[in-house]
């Protein structure tokens, strides 16, 4: 993505490490994937008359994926909170044998993607919307593999070190059970989540780490911490304007409303108070 060159999205080029990853198991596909669970992006544009105008809209191109679309099951992805990407791709397996393949999370039953013509420019939003290519439906962002992997390097020549007549050693003879997690979306620990202000992509990778590390008994403590979910979850727009109304409904009316009553009754009753305090004092001049 260029972000200084008017949002302009390509296909970025493979120097072998996507190629192998998908060797393993997992090959990242080259088409932008967006969802209806959409986080906000704030940017700055010009008005026809010149003037500067800040806009505030859902952006599908930077994907905020839900904790119900998580795998619970998994280490990695128990108590998911959820997590920001930003213009992520989609994930299809494609596991060797000996080579296990868990789904970390996923985007909603809602999510789409856009295969050649990537519109990506917040200004032509319209542009964004699905259409007849988009294979609508859940997308993997997130994958697990674990198992005894082929070798990527078997069969290629050693490299041989500049200036130095020392040999490489040989690759082992036999594989070893190994892990891999991968994420389709090379921005989500970086500097664009001060956009969203959210510590759970962070909590996610330490997660991940743990568990790549075989270190299972601190996954399993992290994984039953609490953790915050986001406020702004619901993805259908029906149901968020619903929640949206009722919580306006609840703040601006009932909430003050229900001040105002308890202030009157609370008058109402000083009054019958010092209504009945006179009259007391009335009966005990005459009895004296």
């Amino acid at each position: 993505m260029d972000i200084n060159g008017g949002f302009e999205a390509r296909v970025m080029y493979d120097q072998g490490l996507l190629s192998m990853v998908s060797f393993y198991g997992a090959t990242i596909k080259p088409e932008l994937t967006l969802d209806r669970s959409a986080l906000t992006l704030q940017y700055e544009t010009r008005a026809p008359n010149g003037s500067i105008q800040i806009k505030i809209i859902r952006y599908p191109h930077w994907v905020g994926a839900l904790g119900e679309n998580g795998n619970p099951a998994h280490p990695v992805s128990a108590r998911f909170a959820g997590v920001d990407l930003f213009w992520p791709s989609h994930i299809e397996v494609t596991v060797p044998e000996g080579v296990d393949a868990e789904t970390l999370f996923t985007t909603t039953a809602e999510g789409w993607v856009q295969k050649e013509n990537f519109a990506t420019n917040p200004e032509i939003g319209y542009l964004m919307e699905p259409d007849g290519s988009a294979d609508p439906g859940k997308k993997i962002l997130a994958l697990s593999l674990s198992g005894n992997f082929p070798s990527w390097f078997k069969g290629v020549p050693k490299p041989e070190r500049e200036g130095s007549a020392e040999e490489l050693p040989d690759l082992p003879r036999e594989n070893r059970p190994s892990r891999i997690v991968v994420i389709s979306d090379s921005d989500f620990v970086t500097d664009l989540l001060q956009y969203t202000g959210s510590r759970q992509n962070l909590d996610f990778v330490i997660q991940a780490i743990d568990w790549l590390g075989n270190d299972e008994g601190l996954t399993g403590i992290r994984s039953r911490q609490s953790q915050t979910g986001r406020l702004d979850k619901i993805s259908n727009p029906a149901r968020r304007t619903q929640v949206m109304g009722f919580a306006q409904f609840l703040n601006v009316i009932i909430i003050p409303l229900a001040v105002i009553i308890g202030g009157l009754c609370l008058a109402w009753k000083r009054r019958q108070r010092a209504a009945k305090e006179p009259a007391a004092d009335a009966g005990d001049k005459e009895r004296t």
